[in-house]
Parts: C-alpha cells; structure tokens; sequence
C-alpha cells in the first residue's frame, strides 16, 4: 500500500514552509552605474540556503549569460563576483558588476534559487551611463590668408548616454565663441569672408553625466611669421624712407 506524503504544520515535525520552499522577500532593484564602475545587485529569500543563487543577464539584445561563480564576462572587460550571507531573516544572494561596458546598457539582472523548489526573481533593469565618442577629437589645422569661406566638421560616432545635445558649446581660446563670420551649425562651424582676426584654437564641448568629449582644431595665419616679419621690417623701411 502506497502512503500519500502529507506536509505538516507542526513544529515539532516539519513546516509548512520547508515544504513549499523558499520565498524571495527581496527582488533586484533598477540600477544606474558609469560605464567602468560597479553597481550591485541583490535578492534575498526567507530561509537559510547553502546552495548559492543562478544570476542570469540578458543584454539590450536579447542575449543570456549565467553567473554562478566569480568570472569574467563574454565581453571580456565586466567582471562578476558572487556573494551568499546568511541573516536572521533568511539569506541574501548579491551579483556585483565591476568595470561595466556599455553593451549592458538596457539589460537586465535577475536570480534563480534552486532548493528543491525552483523560484524566480523579478527582473531588475540596468542603466549604463557613458561618454559621447567622436571619429577623430583633432581637427586639421587652417591656414588663412583673409577673405576665405570654409566649413570644419566632426563625425559624432555615438552621443552617449544620456545622449548630448547638437550642436555643442565652441570656445575659441578658451572664452565663448561670438563671432558674426563663424557661424555654428549642427555638425560644425561655418567661416564665411574671415579675417586674421580670426585666429585661433577652436574647440567643442561634449559633455553628460558620464564624463566629456572635446574637438578641437587651429586657425593660423597663411603667412609663416618669418615672411611677416620680412614684410613689417620692410614697409617700416619705407615709412622711414618717405619721412625722411
């Protein structure tokens, strides 16, 4: 004759609690790190385990990875530790993510616990904050006579996260850029009819919460200064010449 297995309540037999198995009484909470720091993630259950937790991540694309130990991720930069405690209350599962990409960006973390009864975490999402990145931070280097008309562009690969505005903030030598033949335009700056005046070190300011990018590129004289001073030293001569 076959006995049917009856859960008791009894405390001095077995719970009801033990029978059902664990309960996560902590899901993984929204996260938001810098690409290159770390951000922890946790989840708690309401008993005492000594097998670890399952960490699964999935990136913005829909692709898995599963954490169970201290490792290094696909990506080969992200590096994953595991941590298990035991409370009064039960135990806490933590997943800390160091030296982040921001491939994770848009992901999600979630845990599995496996105790005889296999219960599952809601997801957490993670948000990834990183730098605008440029083709090329350096422009070429202008020469000008006066009386020119020219565009100098950049190539803005990827505006970050949070994205950065267009167009950026121009400086020319350090103060801001206020000049009625430089004109700014979303990827750029317009020159039009310019004068030596103009000279300069251009640069733009791309800037979020995640840190800044800068491009930058020089105005200069067509004239090499030796040839100017020649010329200088030479109308001076004939200034002093007519005085005379």
């Amino acid at each position: 004759m076959i006995f049917p297995i009856i859960c008791l309540s009894l405390t001095l037999l077995i719970s009801e609690t033990s029978c059902s198995g664990p309960i996560i009484t902590e899901d993984p909470s929204n996260s938001s790190v810098i690409e290159g720091k770390t951000v922890t993630f946790q989840c708690a259950v309401d008993l005492n385990l000594t097998t670890p937790a399952n960490w699964t991540l999935t990136d913005a694309n829909s692709k898995e990875e599963f954490v169970t130990t201290n490792s290094t991720l696909s990506d080969g930069e992200t590096m994953a530790a595991v941590i298990m405690e035991d409370t009064a209350s039960g135990t806490v599962f933590s997943l800390i993510l160091s030296n982040i990409l921001k491939n994770w960006n848009e992901g999600s973390v979630k845990c599995t616990v496996n105790d005889g009864v296999t219960i599952m975490s809601t997801p957490a999402f993670i948000t990834v904050y990183y730098p605008p990145a440029l083709e090329r931070m350096k422009g070429p280097e202008i020469k000008i006579e006066g009386g020119e008309s020219f565009n100098v562009t950049f190539n803005i690969t990827d505006l970050g996260n949070p994205p950065v505005s267009l167009p950026p903030n121009w400086t020319v030598d350090g103060s801001t850029l206020e000049n009625n033949r430089v004109t700014i335009i979303e990827y750029g700056l317009q020159f039009v009819d310019v004068l030596l005046d103009d000279k300069g070190d251009y640069k733009a300011l791309f800037a979020n919460k995640a840190g800044n990018t800068t491009f930058s590129f020089m105005v200069n004289s067509g004239f090499p200064i030796q040839v100017t001073m020649i010329v200088m030293s030479a109308l001076l001569a004939f200034t002093m010449a007519i005085l005379a």
